[in-house]
């Protein structure tokens, strides 16, 4: 058989793949015998006798008398089947607010200055966080009539000519609306 260099090197590397795994299907085939022997252990030594139960105390057989009594057990039903409304209890007493304080004079009571902006009586006014401007009605007949930014109120007037003061609250923390220089 003449064989070319090309082909004798192809059949050389198949040889050299292929021989590996004969030989491990040879040494399998070699050592093999059938299935291998079960391996029982040794059987086990035989339990020692449970040692005699002393006898109930009175306690005991009173548990066991009671529990074979049936005058003890619960219903069979289910709590699940039906609904058992609570028992009606009688209503409790509520108690009456007091009556209303009557103010005198009906004065505006209970008014917030939260923000104020403007200047040259052209002032936005907040009260409490509702925006109101020169002569806007803030309470029933009371009308925003003027602001003193030095003494630092808002003055309302009554339609009957009284008037009334509400201060404008300072900032919590009186630095907070300084402006910050550096």
């Amino acid at each position: 058989m003449n064989l070319s260099q090309g082909s004798s090197a192809t059949y050389f590397k198949a040889a050299a793949l292929l021989l590996p795994l004969l030989a491990a299907q040879a040494v399998r085939l070699a050592e093999f015998t059938g299935p291998a022997a079960a391996r029982a252990q040794a059987p086990a030594p035989a339990l020692a006798p449970a040692p005699p139960q002393a006898p109930l105390t009175q306690p005991q057989l009173a548990a066991i008398h009671w529990l074979s009594q049936p005058d003890h057990l619960h219903p069979t039903t289910s709590p699940l089947d039906r609904f058992r409304p609570a028992q009606p209890t009688a209503p409790a007493p509520t108690p009456t607010p007091p009556p209303p304080q009557p103010t005198s004079s009906d004065e505006p009571s209970g008014l917030h200055i939260t923000s104020l902006m403007g200047r040259d009586r052209a002032y936005l006014i907040g009260i409490d966080h509702k925006t109101y401007r020169l002569g806007d009605e803030v309470a029933p007949k009371w009308r925003i009539t003027d602001v003193d930014p030095d003494r630092r109120v808002i003055i309302l007037t009554h339609d009957d000519g009284r008037t009334t003061e509400i201060p404008i609250d300072p900032p919590a923390d009186e630095h907070a609306s300084r402006p910050r220089t550096r």
